[in-house]
């Protein structure tokens, strides 16, 4: 008799303790050592931690997928990195598809989405804005060496002008004109048969 009653409320124990905690509950995973020190860590706001400690929560225990849903909500909510929100949100939703939060995941996860489609989107206007601001200071750097070029050339040519100015003016040499050379004279002198013709006779 003890027995019987014995084993009855063992039953009842155990069937009270299954509907309380079932196996893959929230209950459960809550229980679990790295999932309540993350939990710590998300009050102290330090959100790198808690989603090491949720990570290795679902590493020691796959049932604690409930630690997909809240590193998800790390990396959409507080860490700006709707990628990885996406990803943990999906694995909880393959994990229990008939979760009883399934609206408010799906809805996160949706957002998170959009959130990602517009940093795409800034991307694109920074991107934008930024090849604009490149090509104006191309611009503006080839106006400034057209005009550096400019008054390069015109110093060199005043320097050149100054060089010629300065230098000695090479003198030139005159040549003595050459005196004229004496013209010889002529001879005079008659035959000597004209000479004695031209004597008066006595």
């Amino acid at each position: 008799m003890k027995q019987t009653i014995l084993l009855t409320l063992l039953s009842a124990l155990a069937l009270t303790s299954c509907q309380q905690a079932p196996s893959g509950s929230d209950a459960e995973d809550e229980r679990n050592p790295f999932f309540r020190q993350a939990s710590k860590d998300v009050a102290d706001l330090n959100y790198p931690a808690a989603i090491k400690q949720f990570e290795k929560a679902v590493s020691v225990n796959p049932t604690v997928v409930k630690a997909y849903l809240q590193i998800g909500l790390l990396y959409g909510d507080k860490l700006g990195d709707p990628i990885s929100a996406i990803y943990f949100y999906q694995k909880y939703l393959e994990a229990r598809p008939n979760a009883s939060d399934r609206e408010e995941v799906v809805a996160a996860m949706e957002k998170a989405k959009i959130d990602f489609a517009l940093t795409l989107t800034n991307s694109g206007i920074q991107n934008a804005a930024e090849i604009a601001r490149m090509s104006k200071e191309n611009i503006d750097l080839k106006q400034q060496i057209t005009e550096l070029q400019g008054t390069l050339a015109a110093k060199q040519a005043q320097v050149s002008q100054a060089a010629g100015a300065a230098a000695p003016q090479k003198a030139t040499a005159v040549v003595p004109a050459s005196p004229a050379e004496p013209k010889p004279l002529k001879a005079t002198a008659s035959k000597p048969q004209e000479a004695a013709s031209s004597i008066p006779s006595v």
